[in-house]
């Protein structure tokens, strides 16, 4: 069986980093499998990259292309609220050209292909027989723009009057790219096109959605290679640091910090209030240097992109917390426990999927940072317990979580589709 994946990047961020896991998971059952990517980072062969034409008239039609999406977001750069999420037309310079340098294969799985896949050119070039996955790594295929709708609700019905864009207007662009969606998914074949969601949270919001409501969707959670992401000794990590071993070390890792619905902002509030007594260090890594106010230490260790030194990172903390406000399945919260560190998030998305309450970490109420702080405060005071859960938290990530089990409800699932094609 031949399977692409095609996504805008290869290993760039948490989602393309999920479709390469599973890339690799589906090589390694002997399956053909390539991934089709915009952007690519590995040196990994069997990874390839689209390239655009280059003679003059068709780069001049992807200017204009450019050009004309960009005019029409133009006009809510103004209106931008400052805790702005990623906001993606369903439209790309690319077009049909894009689709022609696809690879052969049996079945075409879509990942995270923002700003790369053009919606209408790729429903309505792709082989007719070719069954077609989408694995969604956020809300954004069944939105008219965003990529996570912050409790907004709208694209339960047909969006307008988008928050995200700061606009006030039924008819703006959030509803026209609803629209022209509406009008690909209206006319796509609903026995080929399979959604699948990492979270049980992901797939209750695309059955929920004016869009996706009339497709079948499965629930096939991420897998990872829990020999990479193991626990290690940190000894030599803390003391390069200068982290004493009666300290305890909070963690917290996101690819952009500064993002609000990341919730380090409520993190910070919730550490002001921890036993002061208490020999506390920050970790954080991601983009961007996080400005704090609080008197507890914090190391920054920017953007990390080696998967044993994250490892090694997960290991030295005592705790991970995920103070997310709305999340899938997030990638960090598996890796922190295969590394046999417990977990501290809300109660919110795909965390509980992963987090049992009082056996591979606690859950705190969505946005409530006093239950938060109540949580790690416990954590910080329960030694024994803590280690007992972070042990739990191997045990049930080895169990559940492995690159073996996904790959195989792949295939599966790709088998089923061909089946019946």
């Amino acid at each position: 069986m031949k399977i692409v994946h095609l996504c805008s990047y290869d290993i760039a961020g948490g989602a393309a980093r999920s479709a390469y896991r599973l890339h690799t998971g589906l090589k390694k059952m002997h399956q053909d499998s390539i991934m089709f990517v915009e952007n690519k980072q590995s040196e990994d062969p069997s990874v390839v990259v689209f390239n655009p034409t280059a003679d003059f008239f068709t780069r001049l039609k992807r200017y204009v292309r450019w050009r004309r999406i960009n005019r029409d977001f133009e006009h809510y750069r103004k209106t931008l609220p400052s805790w702005l999420e990623l906001f993606s037309d369903d439209r790309t310079r690319y077009g049909t050209p894009l689709i022609n340098q696809i690879p052969h294969s049996d079945v075409i799985n879509l990942h995270w292909v923002a700003r790369f896949m053009d919606y209408e050119a790729f429903f309505s070039s792709v082989p007719q027989r070719t069954p077609i996955v989408w694995t969604l790594h956020d809300m954004n295929a069944f939105t008219g723009g965003c990529h996570y709708d912050n409790g907004c609700r709208k694209f339960e019905d047909s969006c307008g009057a988008c928050p995200q864009l700061g606009s006030k207007v039924e008819n703006d662009l959030s509803r026209g790219i609803w629209g022209r969606k509406k009008n690909v998914f209206d006319n796509a074949d609903k026995s080929r096109l399979h959604i699948v969601t990492p979270s049980k949270w992901l797939a209750t919001e695309a059955q929920r959605s004016s869009l996706f409501k009339q497709f079948s969707v499965s629930v096939i959670p991420y897998g990872f290679n829990q020999e990479v992401f193991a626990q290690r000794d940190a000894y030599g990590f803390r003391k390069a640091f200068d982290i004493s071993e009666e300290s305890q070390v909070l963690l917290f890792i996101a690819d952009y910090v500064a993002n609000q619905r990341k919730g380090f902002h409520l993190l910070i509030d919730a550490v002001r209030s921890l036993d002061k007594n208490s020999n506390l260090v920050l970790l954080s890594v991601g983009e961007e240097m996080p400005k704090l106010d609080t008197d507890i230490r914090h190391i920054h260790l920017g953007r990390i992109y080696n998967d044993r030194l994250l490892s090694l990172i997960y290991s030295s903390a005592d705790v991970f917390i995920v103070p997310s406000l709305q999340d899938n399945l997030p990638n960090t919260v598996l890796e922190a426990m295969s590394c046999g560190t417990p977990v501290v998030g809300f109660d919110t998305g795909g965390i509980p999927d992963m987090v049992f309450h009082g056996k591979t970490g606690l859950l705190a109420q969505p946005k409530n940072v006093n239950d938060l702080s109540e949580k790690i405060q416990w954590m910080i005071d329960h030694p024994d317990d803590r280690k007992q859960m972070g042990i739990n938290a191997r045990k049930h990530v080895v169990e559940k979580f492995t690159l073996e089990i996904q790959a195989t409800r792949y295939i599966d699932l790709y088998s089923k589709l061909l089946s019946s094609s």
